[in-house]
């Protein structure tokens, strides 16, 4: 109740862990050999490269994540994947790219 941005911290730890980067490179590294039921284990989370952002590059990653969220929680039984969610979900895909590009130079 009082502390709402943890909240909002929550949706950018969603977006790096739904990201085509992280699924990569959690993939190649930790779950590849695991054949019938790959699983991430707590201490690979721990591990897991976070990059420092600015206030404003976090709000936005935060906002594209709700969005994406709100877009696949939609009561019924079928999710409407529209353009428009398609063009925020790549807009989401290249800024955390982005954000990691710039970690690693």
């Amino acid at each position: 109740k009082g502390r709402p941005y943890y909240t909002d911290d929550l949706y950018f730890y969603l977006a790096l862990l739904n990201s085509r980067l992280l699924r990569q490179y959690v993939y190649v590294l930790h779950t590849a050999y695991k054949w019938v039921q790959p699983q991430i284990e707590q201490h690979v989370l721990a591990r897991i490269p976070v990059p420092i952002v600015t206030a404003r590059e976090k709000q936005e990653v935060i906002a594209r994540a709700k969005l994406l969220v709100q877009a696949c929680s939609a009561p019924g039984t079928v999710v409407e994947w529209n353009e428009d969610m398609q063009n925020i979900y790549e807009e989401q895909e290249r800024a955390l790219s982005a954000l990691y590009n710039a970690l690693m130079c």
